[in-house]
């Protein structure tokens, strides 16, 4: 069963042949015919208006074109007609997050708990909610107190000294055991932790036109990376205990994630200029030494590894901006083609990315839980 019909199994039967169309428009990320077709739909039979799966597919949609705010009155229209409509309620809570409407978000999220108790999508947002925001727990909710709990941890560093495997340890020790009091499953499916700056890259947008047209975006041109490469699951640890409490890097987009393809362990601070890029590198290197001594690597180039095999020369970086792989003219019309069927009105939309809380969140603990099982598999 493609993707549309399975969230409208009870509507399949109303516009059946609008269905396949809209799958195969919807599987190309066509939104915007997507839209059209739908909104023929419903002035052909305005009955539809009154139906929650219709309502639902509308808002997906309009979620997908960036237009949250007509998204949230179909999804509301819907949860109207059907109180217990749990997709509509968790689309609302996607569409409130992405307009960085945290409480909203959690709220609607909740809904859809209490309607499916164990929905683990529903939970594993909510955790994601809880490492950006704090909520006091009104309401029984497991997974606020034990985020709130997590948050009480001391977590501040001596960057100056080398953070040890035994304080590591004992931070892992007592995170499980807090979290262990409130919630029994640890499946989390994120193993990356991004550490966000309050602006979106956009990377969704930018992969998207690389898949479709062969091209880099232009603003890719100005995204530039400090890596560094580890080989111990306990030093990537260490080093998300840096970006958390470096105050420099406060500035900048950062994560850390386990490369399963090349079995290491990466870290990555990302930069919109050369030389900002040099400044982090220069300022991130005693840190390293301290806490890595020599065994790590730090690399510095531009954009990501996925435009590698296309274009190699693009990571090349060179002092003098006239020597690197230019942005060519022709492909502007390419990226314009995508996004006039992907946002509203033709023009990407940037959300404003959520900045995480400062210390210890369960959304943080899950994440290094996977980092440590999957070092088990790796080994």
């Amino acid at each position: 069963m493609s993707y549309l019909s399975k969230i409208v199994v009870n509507t399949v039967n109303d516009f059946p042949d609008s269905i396949k169309q809209l799958n195969i428009l919807f599987e190309k990320n066509l939104f915007k015919d997507s839209l059209e077709l739908i909104e023929l739909n419903l002035k052909q039979n305005p009955e539809l208006n009154n139906n929650p799966d219709f309502l639902n597919i509308y808002g997906l949609i309009q979620l997908n074109l960036k237009d949250w705010e007509q998204a949230i009155k179909n999804f509301e229209k819907a949860t109207e007609i059907d109180i217990n409509f749990r997709p509509a309620y968790f689309n609302l809570g996607l569409s409130y997050y992405d307009l960085g409407k945290l409480n909203n978000a959690y709220e609607a999220f909740c809904k859809v708990l209490e309607i499916e108790k164990n929905n683990k999508r529903a939970q594993e947002n909510i955790i994601k909610i809880l490492h950006c925001i704090k909520i006091k727990n009104n309401n029984g909710d497991n997974l606020v107190d034990a985020n709130n709990e997590l948050q009480k941890l001391k977590f501040d560093f001596d960057l100056s000294k080398k953070i040890t495997n035994k304080k590591i340890l004992g931070i892992l020790d007592i995170s499980k055991s807090i979290t262990s009091r409130y919630i029994s499953d640890f499946t989390f499916r994120e193993h990356q932790l991004f550490f966000h700056n309050q602006q979106d890259l956009n990377c969704e947008r930018h992969f998207r036109i690389f898949r479709q047209q062969n091209t880099i975006s232009n603003k890719c041109f100005s995204c530039y990376k400090v890596i560094i490469k580890l080989f111990d699951v306990n030093d990537l640890i260490r080093l998300s205990f840096i970006f958390n409490n470096f105050d420099f890097l406060d500035n900048f987009e950062m994560k850390c994630r386990v490369d399963l393809e090349n079995k290491i362990y990466r870290g990555y601070i990302y930069c919109s200029s050369i030389v900002d890029l040099d400044l982090v590198a220069n300022k991130i290197k005693s840190l390293l030494l301290i806490n890595f001594d020599n065994n790590y690597e730090l690399e510095t180039r531009r954009g990501c590894s996925e435009y590698l095999k296309s274009f190699p020369e693009f990571k090349n970086i060179n002092n003098d901006p006239k020597k690197m792989f230019q942005y060519p003219e022709n492909w502007t019309k390419n990226e314009e083609l995508v996004d006039s069927q992907t946002y509203k009105n033709g023009l990407p939309i940037i959300r404003n990315a959520q900045k995480p809380l400062k210390g210890m969140t369960l959304n943080y603990f899950l994440i290094m839980n996977n980092w440590i099982n999957i070092s088990k598999e790796m080994k």
